[in-house]
């Protein structure tokens, strides 16, 4: 039997993994649209104009890939790449303001 010392860690413990998972979650995400805006800033040419289009476009990349790994179906994606476009269009935006 486990004493109240080993009941108490274990739901801590777990929690950390889940913490860790999640990390590495986002840290992923954040690696593919900072890959996908650079290869499409490298593919379109533009490295200081229209720094909103590239962002939109890698925002909508990474929402759609990352939709499609996680086994959504079609409409999902579609709203899931529309909304990535739009915060990572916003965050250029309010980065470009301040």
């Amino acid at each position: 039997m486990k004493s109240m010392k080993e009941r108490k860690e274990q739901p801590k413990e777990k929690r950390e993994r889940e913490r860790e998972r999640e990390i590495k979650r986002r840290g992923a995400v954040a690696g593919v649209y900072v890959g996908s805006e650079y290869g499409i800033e490298r593919i379109r040419g533009t490295f200081t104009r229209l720094l909103q289009k590239n962002a939109m476009l890698g925002g909508a990349l990474t929402g759609a890939l990352v939709s499609a790994a996680s086994n959504n179906d079609k409409n999902k994606i579609i709203m899931d790449a529309v909304t990535g476009g739009a915060v990572a269009t916003a965050a250029e935006f309010i980065n470009y303001l301040t």
